[in-house]
């Protein structure tokens, strides 16, 4: 039912004076009817897009549980097997590489850590209390071989080790087996060494001509 209609028919048939005394109240009840009209459309047009975004909201959230699930399956099927024993293989040879590097370090250290070298930078390496090395992090390990090569790039331990010596510049050449003099012989000791090829050489010579 219309209350609009029904108040403009009331009125169609009102006479002037009768109009006059409850027009104003039709008006009230008219303008009162479309306002309460007005708030229930807007009530179901708010609710109708509730809905609407309530249906959307649900058909996502299906979406995304056949993703989820088509994602699970993918990956309860997956076989990862290759790929762990490539990692294991990765780590073990980090291992070992660690483990080489380690052994080179302990070198390092027993011919360094009585120098006065050491006493300066010892504070900058991970050393054992016990000298249980196997008790190392492989933290600390990478930390004494990035040490290590470090303060060997600076030449901070050259002076600890002992130099080479300097190879001969020339072997030393008998003239047609000419015996050396006694005087020779001690140069050619001094020179080459006393147990070297040219020291016996010129002693057998010695010897032989006596």
């Amino acid at each position: 039912m219309d209350v609009k209609e029904v108040i403009d028919r009331v009125r169609s048939k009102l006479t002037d004076e009768q109009l006059s005394d409850v027009g104003a109240d039709l008006e009230q009840i008219k303008s009162g009817y479309l306002e309460k009209i007005g708030e229930v459309k807007a009530a179901v047009a708010e609710s109708m897009e509730r809905k609407k975004k309530i249906r959307e909201m649900t058909e996502n959230v299906e979406d995304l549980t056949l993703d989820r699930d088509d994602w699970r399956k993918k990956f309860e099927s997956h076989d990862d097997s290759a790929l762990i024993e490539e990692r294991d293989s990765y780590k073990q040879k980090w291992q070992n590489h660690l483990s080489m590097q380690r052994g080179l370090f302990e070198k390092f250290y027993e011919s360094a850590k009585e120098s006065d070298t050491w006493k300066k930078v010892s504070d900058e390496y991970k050393i054992p209390e016990d000298g249980s090395w196997d008790k190392l992090e492989s933290s600390d390990i990478e930390n004494n071989i990035e040490k290590m090569n470090y303060h060997k790039k600076l030449g901070l331990f050259d002076s600890e080790q002992p130099k080479p010596k300097p190879p001969l510049e020339k072997s030393f050449k008998f003239s047609d087996d000419k015996v050396p003099t006694v005087q020779e012989y001690n140069e050619i000791r001094k020179q080459y060494g006393p147990n070297s090829y040219e020291a016996k050489k010129a002693m057998e010579l010695i010897q032989k001509h006596k």
